[in-house]
């Protein structure tokens, strides 16, 4: 049997594994689907163990997956397991090093663990791959301040308040940073504008070093 009689019959069982293979990668991206969707609707119930758990099987077919690693990582934040959303996050940035969202998320986790001048790069990554997000400042501010770098904490802020008008927290920061400055009019202004946008824990701090 010559070659080009050998391919007659090679060539149907080749495409039979080359459909075999389409189907099954098919019901693989289609369960990882399932999961992921499974895991955002209990997100969306404060289900956040629930939703890891989903995260967890996408991630069991597919350890890769950007989306299952980021989701995940986000509901170990909620429920503060802050060293098992910095392992997916650090495992998301080797995969996709221009993610400044990841980058902000493991200094969101960085910071409440203390580990400030940690968090503090991971900020300086986040904005140097995107300046126009007031979230990343008011963060990068939290860990300047906890750095005792009050100035560079106040440049934060401003430029959190620049971005976002309506930024409660950063008014409500800003206002402390500003009465350890010795600026009590603009820390009691801020502090102010903090309670009028719903941060009800101004009122208290105004009552006692706004009178």
């Amino acid at each position: 049997m010559n070659l080009k009689s050998l391919s007659k019959y090679c060539l149907p069982v080749f495409f039979f594994f080359v459909l075999i293979f389409d189907i099954e990668t098919t019901k693989a991206q289609n369960t990882i689907s399932d999961y992921l969707n499974s895991g955002a609707a209990k997100g969306m119930i404060n289900d956040y163990w629930g939703a890891a758990d989903e995260f967890s099987k996408a991630l069991a077919i597919n350890p890769n997956h950007e989306d299952a690693l980021y989701n995940r990582s986000l509901c170990y934040i909620k429920i503060r397991k802050y060293r098992d959303a910095i392992s997916d996050l650090t495992k998301l940035l080797v995969i996709s090093p221009e993610q400044s969202r990841a980058y902000h998320q493991r200094a969101v986790c960085k910071n409440a663990l203390g580990d400030y001048q940690s968090a503090l790069k991971d900020m300086n990554d986040a904005i140097q791959l995107l300046n126009n997000e007031s979230p990343y400042y008011f963060q990068r501010a939290w860990s300047n301040f906890n750095l005792t770098q009050y100035e560079d904490a106040l440049s934060d802020l401003n430029a959190a308040i620049q971005l976002d008008q309506q930024n409660a927290p950063a008014y409500y920061r800003r206002g402390i940073v500003n009465y350890l400055n010795g600026d009590r009019t603009n820390a009691c202004t801020d502090l102010s504008k903090a309670a009028e946008l719903g941060m009800v824990e101004a009122y208290d701090v105004i009552k006692i070093y706004c009178r």
